[in-house]
């Protein structure tokens, strides 16, 4: 059978006759740079020697907590075993222990000047430099893995709830109901906001998502190309015969997707699409039926020397 005590270690304050201050700066950096286990000795003296024993340990470190008896200041609160021989002479309350109290060292590391629970002395005749810490519980654990908790005050759970006197406690329930109604409140006004919502939203039904804008645009280009090919159309119709006017067409719905050229026209370099090109070249031919001197080729296998008179049905045919 052994048993795990939890104890208040140090408390935050001004302490002892040479005016020792212990601030919660100094009560969290004793939390942070805690490394279990750390030895518990018979008073302050058995510590600084190599050779004496232990006496117990100090298992963990539980937490920082409010002082119940001591409003402002708060306490630093941890587990405790006793070796055996010193758990028997450990005073519980009845008067019957030869020990009662206990001190901590804590001194500052050299490295980062942060402090750190060197080790815990259990204290007899001497009165520790802290006074009134307490013991708050002790759970008593046995061989067989059965548990018994023994509380000498409240449970570390309801540590700071069971120390609240009664106007506190009127106050603790003014509060909550006063947040209650506002909780309440809030959850109303948002209701009243989220009907009015859907109202707004309806302007904007359709989100502009990217397959949205992906086919707006691919339609825009379809319809902007529909109309160049069908200016074009429009400019050479009347310039060409029918069977070359469908075959230019067909040239043209090539040409539209072209992008633009750069040609020199008299020394002058000019930047135009190859549909417009096209369609320049075309609108400068003649009519159909006229006849021009324009230049000799051959035909028919005359060398083509001889100079003829070329009817542009027929060479549009050839094209």
């Amino acid at each position: 059978m052994r048993k795990i005590r939890t104890w208040q270690l140090c408390r935050t304050g001004v302490h002892g006759s040479d005016g020792a201050t212990i601030t919660e700066q100094d009560l969290n950096e004793i939390l942070e740079t805690f490394s279990p286990p750390r030895p518990i000795s018979l008073g302050h003296d058995m510590a600084q020697g190599d050779s004496f024993p232990k006496f117990g340990d100090v298992l963990a470190l539980d937490g920082i907590y409010p002082d119940p008896k001591r409003p402002g200041e708060k306490v630093l609160v941890g587990n405790v075993r006793l070796h055996s021989a010193l758990d028997e002479q450990f005073d519980d309350g009845n008067g019957e222990g030869t020990y009662n109290g206990w001190s901590v060292t804590i001194p500052r590391r050299v490295s980062d000047g942060k402090r750190y629970l060197h080790s815990v002395a259990v204290l007899g005749a001497t009165p520790p430099k802290i006074p009134g810490l307490d013991q708050l519980k002790i759970k008593t654990v046995y061989s067989d893995g059965d548990q018994v908790e023994t509380f000498t005050f409240s449970e570390k759970l309801n540590y700071q709830e069971e120390t609240m006197t009664d106007a506190e406690k009127q106050k603790m329930e003014a509060l909550e109901k006063a947040n209650k109604e506002l909780e309440e409140k809030l959850k109303a006004a948002e209701t009243k906001t989220a009907e009015k919502t859907p109202a707004k939203e309806e302007k904007f039904a359709e989100p502009k998502t990217d397959e949205a804008i992906k086919a707006r645009l691919e339609a825009t280009e379809k319809e902007l190309r529909q109309n160049k090919l069908e200016r074009f159309s429009d400019a050479v119709s009347d310039k060409l015969p029918q069977g070359v006017l469908e075959k230019a067409k067909s040239v043209a719905s090539v040409l539209v997707d072209v992008p633009d050229v750069s040609f020199s026209d008299n020394g002058v370099t000019q930047t135009s699409s190859a549909l417009k090109v096209f369609q320049d070249v075309l609108s400068a031919w003649p009519q159909a039926t006229e006849e021009t001197q324009l230049y000799n080729f051959a035909d028919n296998g005359n060398g083509g020397n001889e100079e003829k008179s070329n009817n542009w049905a027929k060479v549009c045919s050839k094209l």
